[in-house]
């Protein structure tokens, strides 16, 4: 079964909601269509633009972006920033706006090559153009990022997430990180269905055994033992936006935005990181995170817009 997982970046709510039908909300809103062996999975940020970790969150979960332009305003800039520093693939839809005024505003980011859709395609049509292309994904190791974990009577622990990379099946023994706890898998269901083995891309629900809710919490991630480690500190490369003319002061404060996971992090920069340019800097966490070596995450401040000022490219941890 192939999963396509989407974030729909739309003011106007509409289209998620025609494409597919809602099943899930936390601080982003997830909308399902099964087609045969193709399942589309839609992500809407519905607590943008107060809460910009739901923005962040959305895009972090989804492997590509439908991004519906009908307005130039603060939004449509931090969404531009976002897009820009976390580069993945997408597609636009410029509804009631001309497009030739938006164009030259996307400059040389990615999104200047994305393709354009139809505003008016109806929901069969633009389904058909978001399933058109598998996304590539790593076979190996068992990576689910968690979003949710919670108690079922009679069943035990149960985890809702996304499978990242590799499948899982029933009886797979797993990791949490960070923290590096042991666990196992007792049942798997997708689309409500139980099944043996999942494939990679898929949301699912696994029954954990050997463990309890208060253990895995939101934003972490259940892996093949040994594949990925928890981390407090470390060094990234830091890509600072050209739209933070005033760069990143000396031991800047910040938070570390990936996956799901949002947590304050602190640079150890001796000196102010320009617009535009990058450097290597150690940085230290509040609370521990994971993250494959060499993951991209965004670097976000809350008190003041742009609220996303950057990137880090993770060189040890």
């Amino acid at each position: 079964m192939t999963h396509y997982h989407i974030a729909v970046l739309d003011s106007t709510k509409s289209y998620a909601k025609a494409i597919a039908k809602k099943t899930q909300e936390t601080d982003y809103t997830i909308y399902n269509h099964k087609e045969g062996e193709q399942v589309l999975c839609l992500y809407e940020p519905h607590a943008y633009p107060d809460k910009i970790q739901s923005l962040l969150h959305t895009l972090h979960s989804a492997d590509s972006v439908l991004w519906v332009i009908d307005k130039v305003d603060a939004d449509f800039a931090e969404m531009a920033l976002a897009l820009w520093q976390l580069n993945k693939p997408g597609w636009i839809i410029f509804k009631d706006i001309d497009a030739n005024d938006i164009k030259p505003m996307l400059g040389k980011s990615p999104m200047a090559a994305w393709p354009v859709l139809d505003a008016d395609l109806n929901p069969a049509q633009m389904r058909e153009q978001l399933m058109a292309k598998t996304p590539p994904r790593p076979e190996t190791p068992t990576i689910v990022m968690v979003d949710a974990c919670f108690e079922v009577r009679g069943v035990g622990t149960v985890v809702l997430g996304k499978l990242e990379s590799g499948p899982v099946a029933v009886h797979d023994d797993l990791e949490a990180v960070p923290g590096k706890m042991r666990t196992g898998v007792r049942s798997i269901q997708v689309q409500d269905e139980d099944i043996q083995k999942a494939e990679l891309g898929s949301r699912v629900g696994l029954g954990l055994k050997g463990t309890s809710p208060d253990a895995i919490k939101r934003g972490s991630y259940l892996v093949t033992p040994g594949q990925m480690n928890g981390f407090e500190s470390g060094k990234m490369e830091v890509g600072v936006s050209p739209l933070v003319k005033e760069g990143l002061e000396p031991e800047s404060e910040l938070f570390f935005s990936y996956g799901l996971q949002f947590i304050s992090v602190k640079l150890d920069n001796k000196e102010t990181i320009k617009a535009g340019t990058t450097a290597v800097v150690g940085f230290k966490l509040l609370t521990a995170a994971a993250a494959p070596a060499g993951s991209r995450v965004l670097l976000v401040r809350t008190n003041k817009k742009p609220r996303v000022v950057g990137y880090g490219v993770l060189k040890s941890a």
